[in-house]
């Protein structure tokens, strides 16, 4: 987050395809060729990885993808990109730990292609819903306010969910916890950020 301001200097149009060569050069070297060599056997050479790895391709991706107009036949390419990537990570989870007799982890980085693949599907097919059609102005509204407290909520539910854990009568590998924990991690982060947001002094906290 204290990169961004640079990232910033680099919104005008005439950066656009700078952009887009980051992310795809860090979605090749980062995202997809660790993880064949992970999958083959093969060391992998961390020397050429992207300096602008990890976690920040999903700020300068998402940017992208916000601001621009994606044809039809490009969304359908990305949801079925979006699907694929779905079925890597959980029937691929699944078909390696049931070999090995124990959880493999080798799809579960949040930093790998399929990860990125199904983020990108869901982000553009909430950003083509029309929502004028589906909800009213007043429902509108109140969407933007929850949304308006994504950041407040990324940066928190973490420790929250630390919290929540030495509470909750049921492990953290637990499928209650995976699925109502989301909802409940979810809703309790949100109000937290979203009544922070409503003190005068205290609403600075959270961007």
């Amino acid at each position: 987050y204290m990169f961004i301001p640079v990232l910033s200097l680099m919104a005008e149009n005439r950066y656009r395809k700078i952009l887009w060569y980051i992310v795809g050069y860090s979605l090749l070297v980062d995202a997809t060729l660790p993880l064949l060599c992970s999958l083959t056997s093969i060391q992998w050479n961390g020397a050429i990885s992207s300096p602008l790895n990890g976690y920040i391709i999903f700020i300068i991706l998402g940017y992208l993808l916000s601001t621009e107009d994606i044809s039809k036949r490009n969304r359908k390419l990305i949801y079925l990109s979006g699907i694929a990537g779905a079925v890597v990570r959980y029937i691929g989870t699944y078909i390696l730990s049931m070999r090995d007799g124990s959880v493999n982890g080798i799809f579960s980085s949040y930093v790998q292609i399929h990860s990125f693949a199904l983020a990108a599907a869901v982000f553009v097919f909430f950003k083509y819903i029309e929502w004028d059609k589906i909800l009213g102005k007043s429902a509108q509204k109140w969407i933007a306010d929850i949304s308006g407290c994504s950041l407040g909520i990324y940066l928190i539910h973490r420790r929250l969910m630390d919290y929540e854990l030495k509470i909750v009568p049921f492990p953290e590998s637990s499928l209650l916890w995976r699925t109502g924990g989301i909802i409940m991690t979810y809703g309790i982060s949100l109000i937290i950020v979203y009544s922070v947001k409503k003190i005068p002094i205290l609403k600075k906290v959270f961007p």
